[in-house]
């Protein structure tokens, strides 16, 4: 080991740090360059949906205007009336039906047929043919826009075409509608609506070589492509929506009897830019390439390290516990062997002051905790001494109020938090005694408990913040018949109490929003404090299930019902 040159490790560690650098730069390539061709799928896919989207709210759109001008139609009596002489009516006839609706009526254009037609086509232009078609004269009337007009061609075919469910125009949505005679319901023909659509789902795929559109009447005739898709024939033979084309992903949209597919070539699709592609191959060379010149300069600096390091332990060995290593900021093997020795050489140092730091705190918190024990009997000693003193005047009345008011100071330093309900019951009258002594006369409460249930232990304090909230927002001063009532009952899902008053009570809405906070175990600042405190604690204690519930008294006033569980070990 000591005729080791630093030059042998010197080109073990670079060749080792090349090859792994090496490894993570053609792994790094590889993963962005994979990541590039799902991104560019996943986007692509997305785009393709939205295509087959755009198709179907296109076709949506065309029924929906149909839809509006048929509508529009019943909606004018005279337009229909015209509408169904046309269709019953020979040509002479007609003729003279619409002069004469027209002599008689008050406007100066005769709502009819043509009207209706001209003004279809001035809302939507790119609808190409009107044909109107009578059942009964089997005549069909073509209309064009710019005003043309194809009268009483023979209609056969039309009925042929219309009855063969599979009939399409290549290229073209057709969407019929049947007029109906509102007096009799009686069919009398048939208007047909043209609207072009190649020409415009090729406009939603125009530029994209991954995508192609397709509409199909149902799911089996092909009314008209965007370009040519590979492998349909197979796929229409099987049924569209069973089956997919190998290799491409087929979003299928539907609207009335028409079918949108949007066909997505996964390959195509795939296909990254060999910019795109070039780019993060070059980028992963010039890292590749930093890396070379980095490893190159970081291990000659290590190696000259070695002998600083090897150096300062030498002087360890010889019992100096002041030296100290240098340790740069490189955070590599070398740094943390040189940072954890001088951290050892620190500690030293550093654990007789923190010792003798440590025995000052605990000499402190001692200190604290006698000081937290004598605080509380000072004041329950003062309390007492003015207690005594009121009884030497003779103020017994003040005297009872202090010890009440002793005893339940005490209680809330020094109780356990369980407590049997009769102690909880006993906290609760020693508070309605003191607020005796000033409402004397005014008010009377009544504590009601099962025998079997006053031993069931709760969590303290649960009923004492309710009577004060009583007393400070419920009572009414100016009346001698205040009422106030504590009643404990066993229920199916534990104890119920429930603290009912013929006091001021609570408007409905603010009781709705109260009860919703404390179901919800909301915190707002109000005046309810004490009121959600033990809400906040009942939940956190016996979980959602339990709480605070506010109802109306019957009779005025407020009743208040907390439940609780059975007894929990603390």
């Amino acid at each position: 080991m000591k005729n080791k040159k630093p030059r042998q490790l010197y080109l073990k560690l670079f060749w080792t740090y090349i090859a792994i650098a090496f490894f993570i730069v053609l792994s790094l390539t590889a993963y962005f360059i994979s990541a590039l061709v799902r991104d560019t799928l996943h986007s692509r896919q997305e785009n393709g949906q939205k295509m087959a989207r755009e198709a179907a709210a296109l076709v949506e759109n065309y029924a929906d205007t149909v839809d509006y001008l048929f509508s529009e139609l019943y909606r004018d009596e005279q337009e229909l009336g015209d509408v169904l002489a046309f269709l019953n009516m020979a040509p002479d006839e007609y003729q003279e039906y619409s002069l004469n609706e027209y002599s008689q009526s008050n406007s100066l254009q005769y709502r009819g047929i043509q009207l209706f037609v001209t003004h279809a086509f001035e809302a939507y232009p790119r609808m190409e043919r009107i044909e109107l078609l009578s059942l009964g004269e089997e005549q069909v009337t073509s209309f064009l826009p710019e005003n043309e007009v194809h009268p009483y061609r023979d209609g056969s075919l039309l009925i042929r075409q219309l009855q063969d469910p599979d009939y399409v125009q290549e290229g073209k949505l057709q969407f019929v509608r049947n007029i109906l005679d509102p007096d009799t319901l009686k069919q009398e023909g048939v208007l047909v609506f043209t609207f072009p659509f190649e020409d415009r789902i090729q406009e939603l795929v125009e530029g994209s070589d991954y995508m192609e559109l397709a509409v199909t009447k149902n799911n089996e005739t092909l009314v008209c492509t965007s370009g040519e898709i590979t492998g349909w024939e197979s796929l229409t033979e099987s049924g569209v929506s069973r089956q997919q084309i190998p290799g491409t992903d087929v979003y299928k949209e539907q609207e009335e009897e028409y079918q949108i597919y949007g066909i997505l070539n996964r390959k195509a699709a795939s296909m990254i830019s060999p910019t795109a592609f070039l780019a993060v191959a070059g980028v992963g060379l010039a890292i590749f390439a930093c890396g070379v010149f980095c490893i190159n300069i970081y291990i000659r600096h290590l190696t000259d390290r070695v002998d600083v390091i090897l150096s300062g332990m030498h002087q360890v060995t010889t019992g100096n516990l002041q030296v100290r290593l240098k340790v740069r900021e490189n955070g590599d093997e070398l740094d943390m062997i040189s940072g954890n020795f001088n951290e050892m050489c620190r500690k030293l140092d550093d654990y007789i002051q923190k010792s003798y730091l440590a025995e000052i705190e605990k000499k402190n918190a001692q200190l604290q905790a006698l000081q937290s024990q004598i605080n509380p009997h000072f004041l329950y000693n003062t309390l007492e001494a003015i207690r005594m003193k009121a009884i030497c005047n003779g103020d017994k009345d003040v005297g009872k109020m202090l010890y009440s008011m002793s005893v339940l100071f005490r209680s809330q330093l020094k109780d356990a938090d369980w407590i049997p309900i009769r102690q909880e019951l006993d906290y609760c009258r020693q508070y309605l005694e003191l607020f005796e002594y000033r409402y004397n006369g005014i008010f009377t409460y009544q504590i009601d408990c099962p025998e079997e249930l006053l031993e069931q232990k709760v969590i303290k304090f649960i009923l004492q913040p309710i009577v004060e909230n009583y007393f400070v927002h419920g009572i009414r001063r100016q009346d001698q018949d205040n009422e106030i009532s504590i009643r404990v009952r066993r229920a199916e899902k534990g104890i119920v109490f429930q603290i009912i008053d013929n006091g001021t009570g609570m408007e409905t809405a603010q009781m709705e929003q109260k009860n919703r906070e404390l179901r919800q175990n909301e915190y707002r600042k109000t005046q309810s404090v004490g009121i959600e405190n033990v809400n906040r604690r009942i939940k956190a204690v016996y979980g959602n299930g339990y709480g605070i519930i506010l109802e109306h008294a019957r009779g005025g006033g407020l009743s208040m019902t907390v439940m609780v569980g059975m007894e929990k070990e603390k």
